[in-house]
């Protein structure tokens, strides 16, 4: 069990008032995480597409971006090839895969359904990288996706409210 009361928090939606906002992944986001205050990362990002009409946990992705924030010299955090297996953590929500594109990135429908036969349900531009750093880091993450509307940024409150 961990707690999540102690968890470094980011959000991508810039609607989470008790997180640090990020416009989007950004070196700035990097440093934060490679800073190893925390064993958990709770990040929440806005799905580009997604079949579900609520927030849901990441359980894995599929980095379709062409983008690895580990290039460059190795930051004395991590390994330089972290093991992304088990990185992700559940907890009540709604569980899929989701798939990371490069910013700016909007697939067609007859795209999301390829891609969705790869066994991604979501899309998004900001938590792919974001997990990333965040293994190399050894932390453990709680991915949270949300469909950009009033209702489902309520219910995603709710939820936060609850984790212990």
């Amino acid at each position: 069990m961990f707690d999540y009361r102690n968890a470094l928090k980011i959000d991508f939606t810039g609607m989470i008032n008790s997180f640090e906002s990020f416009p989007g992944f950004n070196e700035d986001v990097c440093e934060i995480i490679r800073q190893k205050n925390h064993n958990v990362l709770i990040a929440i990002d806005h799905a580009i597409k997604m079949q579900a009409n609520e927030p849901v946990c990441v359980t894995d992705h599929i980095n379709l971006s062409g983008f690895n924030p580990l290039i460059g010299p190795n930051h004395e955090c991590g390994e330089r090839f972290p093991v992304m297996n088990n990185i992700y953590l559940t907890n009540g929500l709604p569980k899929i895969i989701v798939a990371g594109l490069k910013t700016g990135i909007v697939p067609s429908e007859e795209e999301f359904c390829l891609i969705n036969t790869w066994g991604a349900s979501a899309l998004c531009y900001n938590l792919i990288p974001t997990a990333i750093i965040a293994a190399h880091a050894g932390y453990k993450i709680l991915g949270v996706l949300t469909p950009e509307n009033k209702e489902s940024i309520d219910k995603l409150n709710q939820y936060l409210l609850s984790l212990k």
